[in-house]
């Protein structure tokens, strides 16, 4: 991944239809990246547009706890932000249109 410097900004706009639903492959980000089933449960929200208090809710767990989660998973992943982050996911997704 490129790196930016301190003085640099980055922006990452992610559009998603609201009848998709992404699926992340399970098997491979666990694989290649040694993620725990909770940290693959995260990332998973994370791909399908939650924001990190409505995981924290969903999840019933706090908010701290998804950061410190999320840290670990930066770790694992080689990433240094949640745009690098989502980025890594967006590769490793499936889409999936729910039909009315």
């Amino acid at each position: 991944m490129q790196q930016f410097s301190e003085a640099q900004h980055q922006i990452a706009v992610f559009m998603t239809d609201k009848n998709w639903h992404y699926s992340l492959s399970r098997a491979y980000l666990q694989q290649a990246y040694q993620l725990s089933k909770r940290e693959f449960d995260l990332c998973e929200l994370l791909i399908n547009g939650y924001k990190l208090e409505e995981i924290a809710a969903k999840c019933g767990i706090t908010l701290s706890s998804v950061r410190t989660y999320f840290k670990n998973i930066y770790e694992k992943t080689d990433c240094t932000s949640q745009i690098e982050l989502m980025h890594l996911l967006m590769g490793c997704a499936i889409h999936f249109e729910h039909i009315n």
